[in-house]
């Protein structure tokens, strides 16, 4: 049990710190991006291209969010689970959540990384293994 706290724990930080990583890395290129793109563009141009860039960043902040909140929860959730907060059932459905998100995230970076965030996120993969029958 020790072991998948300390499991859970890690998942929960690499999940975490891949997503800040993530919304920062995007809304710096995002803005580079426009910048360099719209400089001959007129001021009122270029309000509007950051405008738009600005909505553009929070709605990519929001999908990527709904997408890591099950993987990094998942640990909060196994200890629900563990004082009988959770139902059979709501764990299970949890549980596969995040199972869905960790394959969605894993394969959307596989192709500019090289499977690097399969390595990464094969804490979770073994803590979604361990923590199937809870």
């Amino acid at each position: 049990m020790n072991n998948l706290k300390k499991l859970g724990k890690l998942s929960a930080t690499i999940g975490k710190s891949i997503f800040r990583l993530l919304v920062f890395t995007i809304v710096i290129i995002a803005f580079v991006m426009q910048l360099e793109k719209n400089r001959n563009i007129s001021l009122s141009g270029r309000v509007g291209v950051i405008i738009g860039t600005i909505v553009a960043i929070f709605l990519f902040y929001f999908i990527l969010r709904a997408l890591f909140r099950p993987i990094y929860n998942l640990d909060n959730n196994i200890q629900l689970r563990l004082t009988n907060q959770f139902t059979v059932q709501q764990y299970k459905s949890k549980w596969i959540m995040s199972l869905i998100c960790s394959v969605i995230i894993s394969l959307l970076f596989i192709i500019p990384s090289f499977g690097i965030s399969v390595l990464l996120m094969l804490p979770q993969f073994i803590l979604l293994y361990k923590s199937k029958d809870i």
